[in-house]
């Protein structure tokens, strides 16, 4: 069986070791002692837990029929709609009227508007010429 010394460094950092065997655990908890003045040491010993591995089957189930509701909670049904038999009348069918409305005078346009005259396009070699400009 193999055993552990856990102990507080000169630095205050905790510090672990593992033996083979509980003799040479034993005499570095001695040397401890004796020659760092280590008073906190403590020793441990290390046993293996069985343990096994088992696979989880978790079920889950298809096309079930859902639970039924509780009564609390079910839904209003609808009322009863009746019928009534309309007897076959004519219908007055509407036509758009695409006829130009008369009295609205409308501006007239003469041309394309315009935005400005183009940038001016700059003679030296380090302008910039935006994001884009080569």
């Amino acid at each position: 069986m193999s055993h552990i010394v856990i102990h507080d460094n000169i630095d205050g950092i905790t510090e672990y070791r593992q033996f083979d065997d509980l003799d040479h655990a034993v005499a570095f908890v001695e040397e401890l002692r004796n020659t760092a003045d280590v008073k906190d040491a403590k020793l441990y010993a290390l046993g293996e837990v069985a343990f096994e591995m088992k696979p989880y089957f978790k079920v889950e189930v298809v096309n079930a029929v859902p639970a039924p509701v509780p009564a609390a909670f079910e839904t209003a049904q609808p009322e009863a709609v009746t019928y009534v038999d309309a007897s076959p009348e004519p219908v007055e069918t509407f036509i758009r009227d695409t006829t130009p409305v008369v009295g609205f005078d409308a501006p007239e346009i003469d041309s394309v508007p315009s935005f400005g005259e183009p940038p001016m396009q700059s003679s030296g070699s380090d302008a910039r010429r935006g994001l884009f400009g080569r």
